[in-house]
């Protein structure tokens, strides 16, 4: 049963890296911007741990996203993946 689990967090941290390469910046720049420790940034895009709502949020906007834009998006994707 850990497996599903894990898979949907595999595919959060890829969604959290492709957010951040999108936004052109690197993993520093991120943390700095968002007030959390570079390794930080590092454990989520490597899916071993993830960020908590209250900061996904403002990891979103230093993105350049909506936070209610986005938590529609990963609604209708987490729909359509069943």
């Amino acid at each position: 049963m850990g497996r599903p689990r894990k898979k949907r967090q595999d595919q959060f941290a890829e969604i959290l890296t492709q957010l951040r390469e999108e936004a052109d910046m690197t993993q520093q720049q991120a943390a700095e911007a968002s007030g959390v420790h570079v390794r930080v940034i590092q454990s989520w895009e490597m899916g071993r741990v993830s960020p908590t709502l209250r900061t996904l949020d403002r990891l979103l906007v230093v993105y350049g996203y909506e936070v209610e834009v986005m938590r529609a998006f990963v609604c209708e994707k987490d729909t359509e993946n069943g």
